[in-house]
């Protein structure tokens, strides 16, 4: 039976390939084994050469996108021997798409004025009139 990653250890596996989706020469032996086991991903001979293989910016980040569909592992049952193990795994690579595409989300920062902290009488009727 497979032990399912704790959650320390989730959390170093996804900091480390985020890192690496900006620089490859980041990825340690933990987050290539991670990846080159999921399904899409082959080994490429060891971990450097799997760093050759994704120098180029954004290769890496695609390609682990592209894959997502194919890392839920929804093929195994909650009875089966080794689930609790490839769940841990889809919550991993889930939480590593998810920083992904938090990063390529622009992100739009509103600086407050005085008169539009907060919603005057009339916003707070109207709101509460179109949430009705």
């Amino acid at each position: 039976m497979l032990k399912p990653l704790a959650e320390p250890e989730k959390n170093l596996i996804v900091k480390n390939v985020m890192a690496a989706c900006y620089d490859i020469t980041k990825l340690n032996p933990k987050g290539y084994d991670f990846l080159h086991l999921s399904i899409g991903f082959i080994a490429h001979y060891n971990l450097r050469g799997f760093c050759d293989y994704y120098k180029t910016p954004g290769h890496l980040t695609g390609d682990i996108l592209k894959f997502q569909d194919m890392n839920q592992w929804d093929n195994f049952k909650h009875w089966e021997k080794d689930y609790a193990f490839c769940m841990a795994k889809k919550d991993v690579y889930n939480r590593i798409c998810a920083a992904i595409e938090d990063a390529l989300t622009p992100k739009v920062f509103v600086v407050p004025t005085p008169e539009h902290t907060a919603p005057n009488p009339a916003q707070q009727q109207m709101f509460l009139e179109l949430t009705a």
